[in-house]
Parts: C-alpha cells; structure tokens; sequence
C-alpha cells in the first residue's frame, strides 16, 4: 500500500526598503518592488519507506531597479527506508539565492550576486543486536557565487566571496544501559577546501579612485575613502573530533544529556 499526495502553494509579499543595500545615511537606497513565490511538494508515504521532493520559486521584480530584479529557486529530496535491523536514506538540496537576501549584511558588496549551494547526505543506522546500534552519516556540500568580472583587471572579482567544497562525515556506536539510559561515542571529521580571485577592498584610506597591482592598474570606482588591491584567497582546513555522551529519558518529551570530547582543527592554508 502506498499514498501519494501533491501539495501546490504560493504567496504574495509587497516589499517597501528604505535601505535595501544597508548603507549609512548619505548613500541610502530606497526601493519599491514585490514577490511572487509558487511551490510544490509531492509526498510518498509506504509502510517501510518514505519520499518527499519539493520545489520553491521566488520571482522579484523592483520598480525603476531592473538590476535588483532576481529570480531564485530551490529543491529538495529526502529518501528514509527502514528494513528490520537498519534505517538508511539520503537527502538532496540545491538552491539559487541572492546575496542580497543572505550575505549582504556581512560581505558588504553592492552587487546582485548568486549564490548557488548544492548538499548530498546519506545516512545509516543499524541496530545490533537489543542494545548496540551504530550509525553513519555523510555530507558533502558545493557553494558556488556567479560573480560579475572587473573588465580590463584580469578578470578578477570580488574577494568577499570564496567558492568552496565541504565533506564531513561521522559514526557513532551506542548502547542503551536501561529503558531510560544510553550512552554514545561518536567520531566527526570535515575537510573544507575553498579559492577566490578577487580583489580586496581595505576601508580608510584616501586614494585616487583606482585598482593597484604589480603588472597592472585599473580605473574602478571604489569611491575616494577606500582602496582596493588584487589578490588571490585559499583557505583550507580539517576538523576532527571524538565524543562520548550520556542521555537520560525523563518522560516522552523530556531528557538530559552530557557529552565531553576532544576536537582537532588543522589549517592547511
């Protein structure tokens, strides 16, 4: 037996921003526009598995501000199957989003960039035996900004923005001691791995409205209190850690738990 179910929905907003590119007083940015946001789910529901894809789309439009006009979008999926002794599944994302929803505040650029993030997560759990289970779960996530080039600068762009990969992964082992008692060890680690060309703008410094670099220089309009400098950004780095938990079942929906463990972080780069 099986039930499948579709669920269509949307929504309407009307947005007025006095400040939409988060600026002091003098260089505010008033603006007018709206939003219309259609989505779908669509639910599969058996007696050992289950599937639940959705779609959500956002279309901005701003009045007199065509450049701020964006058109975003995301998706999931999420796979669960339980068999007598396992659980396992894998969940799926992607989204197209706007900086000026999301990073803007902390990035401070005044463009409409993307941001398109993509996550793949598997996961397992297995039961040994009536006490012991073990578990595993896996992650991997790709963040990508389509950032517009600086014509005649070597193609560079901003450096706020770092494009990067991220993998993690964990397993635990646990045991439950009584009906209400449990306790866990688990090991974590993620390797991070991210590169930007772009160019660093450093705040306070009176200039002459240009790009330097050692084989080039560049008219660009940074404004007469900034300078902005070419230069290439790495970051990598890998975090491990060990824990072991206790958990205590009060009643259905209450507990306490205590963990302590131990953490590594290696920067590469």
């Amino acid at each position: 037996m099986a039930a499948w179910s579709l669920e269509p929905s949307y929504f309407l907003r009307y947005e007025r921003n006095d400040n939409i590119y988060l600026q002091t007083q003098d260089n505010e940015l008033a603006v007018k526009g709206g939003t219309f946001g259609p989505a779908i789910k669509a639910i599969l529901e058996e007696e050992d598995q289950s599937l639940v894809a959705d779609v959500n789309l956002q279309f901005t439009r701003y009045k007199d501000h065509k450049e701020l006009d964006r058109d975003e979008g995301k998706a999931g999926l999420n796979w669960r199957k339980a068999t007598e002794l396992s659980v396992y599944g894998i969940s799926a994302s992607y989204s197209d989003k706007s900086n000026l929803d999301n990073t803007l505040e902390t990035s401070g650029i005044q463009q409409n960039i993307k941001q398109k993030t993509s996550n793949i997560s598997p996961n397992w759990r297995y039961q040994i035996g009536e006490r012991w289970n073990v578990s595993a779960d896996l992650s991997y996530t790709d963040t990508e900004y389509d950032e517009p080039g600086i014509p005649g600068f070597n193609n560079f762009k901003v450096v706020n923005f770092i494009n990067s990969t991220e993998q993690s992964g964990s397993i635990a082992l646990g045991r439950e001691m009584t009906e209400r008692d449990s306790i866990s060890l688990t090991y974590y680690q993620s390797a991070y791995e991210g590169e930007g060309n772009g160019l660093q703008i450093i705040k306070g410094l009176v200039c002459q409205n240009s790009i330097y670099d050692p084989n080039s220089c560049a008219k660009f309009p940074a404004g007469p209190t900034s300078v902005v400098q070419a230069n290439e950004r790495k970051q990598e780095y890998d975090y491990r850690v060990w824990q072991i938990g206790y958990e205590h079942l009060f009643q259905e929906n209450s507990s306490v738990s205590l963990q302590a463990g131990s953490s590594v972080t290696q920067i590469v780069n």
